[in-house]
């Protein structure tokens, strides 16, 4: 999905949130990375300005000295998401975002997965700053991957939730869809996987995504491994058939160059050696 944005020109920043992550953090990270991609854009500077100024605002609470090093020389502004209360403070830094890329005509995406992590009061946060963002049809969107809890979370946290966000559930993939899943990352490779080795993956799978993804890899593994201990043998056979040559040209020498020693006994010259062998 980040690449199907990306081609679409829209900036896709992804995230895997981990359970001690803090969301304020976790957004000015973000944050950061799409405002640098904005800039490249060729934008207006006062507006990306101002939304860096809104960034950094927002990034106030989470240190000592009120500030969070975020490479901009940009000031905070003054009045712009910084009232300490999360909800309020990710709405305002979205409608910065969201006005920024409409005026640069492109949207910003972001991309969290784990996202059953975040705290319930950061939830509530994340959907009433997507919800706002519905509402004024500005260019910003959350895509969010998670557990199977993650939907009825997210309607704890905001009622509305269902009806701001589609829940699809991974199920099982159909035969086409979870052969083509193992099928088609081993071809961009250059290898092939057999008609046997899919069919016992899809049997052992069936069909989940998660299996799938196992079991490819163990197959892949015990494939690599495979062709590595055929390396190996191809390269013992090697040596040990150029060895057995070369130990017979080398008795084949010294026989030669026996036959070349004077009767008195004494040692061949070097040279008349080296021309034996």
């Amino acid at each position: 999905m980040a690449g199907a944005a990306d081609e679409r020109g829209w900036i896709a920043e992804f995230t895997e949130v981990r359970r001690e992550d803090d969301l304020r953090l976790l957004m000015a990270r973000s944050g950061q990375l799409a405002l640098r991609r904005l800039e490249r854009r060729g934008i207006v500077r006062a507006a990306w300005e101002r939304a860096v100024g809104t960034l950094r605002s927002f990034t106030a609470t989470l240190s000592s000295d009120g500030s969070v090093s975020l490479g901009f020389e940009v000031q905070p502004l003054a009045g712009a998401a910084d009232s300490g209360d999360l909800e309020h403070d990710l709405v305002a830094l979205f409608m910065e975002l969201g006005t920024l890329g409409r005026e640069a005509g492109a949207g910003i995406v972001f991309f969290f997965d784990e996202l059953q992590l975040l705290g319930l009061a950061e939830l509530e946060a994340l959907i009433a700053a997507v919800h706002r963002m519905n509402q004024l049809q500005l260019p910003v969107a959350v895509v969010g991957g998670g557990l199977p809890t993650l939907p009825g979370r997210c309607l704890e946290a905001k009622t509305y939730s269902q009806r701001l966000f589609g829940f699809p559930a991974l199920g099982r993939l159909a035969e086409g869809a979870a052969t083509s899943a193992l099928v088609k990352p081993a071809q961009a490779l250059g290898v092939r996987v057999t008609d046997c080795a899919i069919g016992r993956i899809l049997a052992a799978s069936e069909g989940y995504p998660y299996f799938l993804q196992e079991w490819g890899k163990a197959a892949w593994n015990a494939a690599s491994a495979r062709a590595s201990r055929a390396r190996a043998r191809s390269r013992r056979r090697w040596d040990t058939t150029t060895r057995g040559t070369h130990r017979r040209r080398a008795r084949g020498a010294s026989r030669r160059a026996s036959s070349t020693r004077p009767a008195t006994g004494s040692s061949p010259s070097p040279c008349r050696t080296s021309r034996a062998i």
